[in-house]
């Protein structure tokens, strides 16, 4: 089984234990994302820790107001550099146009 989504910086256990867990119940991988800096910081420290764990870097479309083209690199720069170990991919959601990371997009109610 696999985890395709899940947000190990809003757990409340350590990212070692949740994903402990999540093997004992079965989960052969777990896709945590990062949607800001320091989630995305977490998500790749949690992906280089545990084998089982890969990071999913981007931006929320609800905290995309505002991403200049720095911000946009410095995610593409998390995933390049992490992606040599296959360790991070860019979210599908966050990879369209440059205009829908600047909050274009939104979520549906």
């Amino acid at each position: 089984m696999i985890d395709s989504h899940c947000h190990l910086d809003h757990c409340e256990a350590p990212d070692g234990e949740v994903v402990e867990r999540a093997v004992a119940a079965g989960v052969r991988r777990l896709a945590t994302v990062g949607i800001d800096d320091a989630s995305i910081e977490r998500a790749l420290a949690a992906a280089y820790a545990h084998e089982e764990v890969f990071a999913i870097v981007g931006r929320h479309p609800h905290e995309a107001e505002g991403l200049d083209d720095a911000g946009i690199e410095a995610i593409e720069r998390a995933a390049t550099t992490s992606a040599t170990s296959r360790r991070a991919r860019i979210s599908d959601a966050r990879s369209r146009r440059r205009s829908t990371l600047r909050g274009v997009w939104s979520c549906p109610s």
